[in-house]
């Protein structure tokens, strides 16, 4: 194989470990044409592994199912969306809170496309992220840090969802006392309508150049409850170990197809 390959592995070691199977996919789909052609050459058809079972059948897989390539490909599309997500999530170079909640409404909508808006064909995975996601995954910081992040909030693509405010008010009662929380939510609109500092133009242009917690012990020195409250919350990090045990069940939809 590695003759054919150029001496490239099919196994892929991942610094995210739980996407090591779609990673060794697409390592597969790579040598597409070089698998193909060891299968069909004689030095395969003369070694000990083209008389055993295993031999037999992949062989017979790869050079003769029409459907395991297209499913391979199919595959792919639709889960590197979501191996991008957990790349991030386990990155160490920046606190993962104020994009965690963007990244996954993105990777759906790329796995979405992916499949050409064909709804029957990311419907299925669209609900089984959502399965996920929704009872275990998505959390009231999640939807604070998307809320306080101002790279997003002054997005055009930014949603105000009644989620996304519900989860910000969740975490300003539990992180702050009353009298905090008071000022701080009056402060909200300061922010929420970019008035005062949070409004000048160097303000404006720092928000894709600072990271958000910068952004905020630079810009937010005006609404100081706030401010806290924002920079502890876009200083947490996130982790991808919570997601372990449900790997099984996202490599499920791969066995759907193949």
């Amino acid at each position: 194989m590695r003759t054919f390959t150029k001496n490239h592995e099919l196994l892929r070691p991942a610094i995210t470990r739980f996407a090591t199977a779609f990673l060794t996919l697409q390592s597969l789909y790579k040598q597409k044409q070089a698998l193909i052609a060891m299968f069909s050459s004689e030095k395969w058809c003369s070694s000990t592994w083209a008389k055993k079972v295993e031999g037999v059948k992949t062989r017979s897989t790869v050079l003769f199912d029409p459907n395991f390539w297209p499913h391979v490909a199919f595959c792919i599309k639709t889960t590197v969306p979501l191996v991008s997500v957990l790349r991030e999530v386990d990155s160490e170079e920046r606190p993962a809170m104020g994009y965690i909640y963007e990244l996954m409404d993105s990777a759906k909508e790329k796995i979405a496309f992916n499949c050409r808006g064909v709804e029957r064909k990311y419907g299925p995975i669209w609900r089984k992220i959502d399965a996920r996601w929704t009872p275990q995954l998505h959390r009231p910081l999640h939807a604070a840090g998307y809320y306080l992040n101002p790279q997003l909030r002054y997005g055009d693509k930014f949603s105000n969802a009644d989620e996304v405010r519900k989860g910000l008010f969740e975490c300003m009662d539990r992180m702050l006392d009353y009298q905090e929380r008071l000022k701080a939510d009056i402060q909200l609109d300061s922010y929420d309508q970019a008035m005062g500092e949070f409004g000048s133009r160097i303000a404006i242009d720092s928000r894709t150049l600072r990271s958000p917690t910068s952004w905020w012990m630079r810009f937010g020195g005006s609404t100081p409850e706030l401010q806290k409250f924002a920079i502890r919350v876009l200083s947490l990090t996130c982790s991808a170990s919570g997601c372990e045990r449900n790997w099984s069940t996202f490599e499920s939809v791969i066995l759907l197809f193949l």
